[in-house]
This record gives structure tokens, C-alpha cells and sequence, in this order.
């Protein structure tokens, strides 16, 4: 075999490469590993806290439809049960960590994440 066949055939392998690794990389961002950031909540609602705005909303494998539902859920007085230091509702866990702020973080099954704080 030539060097220039050589050549060829190396540079017919990586092109053959490229669409398979970047249609790897195309997944949607609402269902990628990493957390992203979503549009945040003003004024979620009576909650008893003042301000009750969710701030750096953020979310892994979940859509932001979706973190906005599970914060909004969270805020609700009613509907979820109190196991131990968490909140749960449905699929979700929720728990709060109070700082200057609640900060709360979200967990489901599948790796599904909701972070966010009130402020």
C-alpha cells in the first residue's frame, strides 16, 4: 500500500468519525447531565415568606417547565408529606438548607435535579 493511499484511508476514517461525535454532543440541554439554568419565579405565591421569589433556578435532566412546576410545588403549604428533614411530593425529595437564604434542592429518580433558592 502507497503512503498516499495510506493517507486517504486515514483521513476517510476520521471523517467518518466526525458526524457520530457530533451528533453525540446535540442532545437537548434540558435533558443533559450537567445543571442549567432556568427562568426563576417572581412572587411564587403566599408562602408566608417575604420575599417569596425562586432565584437561580436551576435543573438537571428536567426541563425548566418542569423545575418551575416542582419549585412552585415545594411552596405549597398542602399537598406533600414531611419525612424526616424532607419534603416529598410525588417522585420528588426535597430538602432546604437555611443560610442567608432556603436554599433547596430537589432529587428524583433517574438522576432528575431541581435547585433553587428563595430571596
Amino acid at each position: 500500500m502507497s503512503l498516499v493511499a495510506l493517507v486517504a484511508l486515514a483521513a476517510a476514517l476520521v471523517l467518518a468519525t466526525l458526524p457520530a461525535t457530533a451528533s453525540a454532543g446535540s442532545e437537548p440541554t434540558a435533558f443533559a447531565s450537567a445543571y442549567h439554568r432556568c427562568k426563576g419565579i417572581v412572587d411564587a405565591g403566599p408562602t408566608g415568606m417575604d420575599p417569596a421569589d425562586v432565584k437561580n433556578l436551576r435543573a438537571r435532566k428536567v426541563s425548566c417547565k418542569r423545575a418551575r412546576r416542582v419549585a412552585r410545588r415545594w411552596l405549597r403549604p398542602f399537598g406533600s408529606e414531611i419525612v424526616g428533614e424532607l419534603k416529598v411530593f410525588g417522585p420528588w425529595k426535597c430538602a432546604d438548607y437555611t443560610t442567608r437564604h432556603t436554599h433547596v434542592r430537589c432529587k428524583a429518580r433517574g438522576g432528575k435535579r431541581v435547585r433553587f433558592y428563595l430571596g
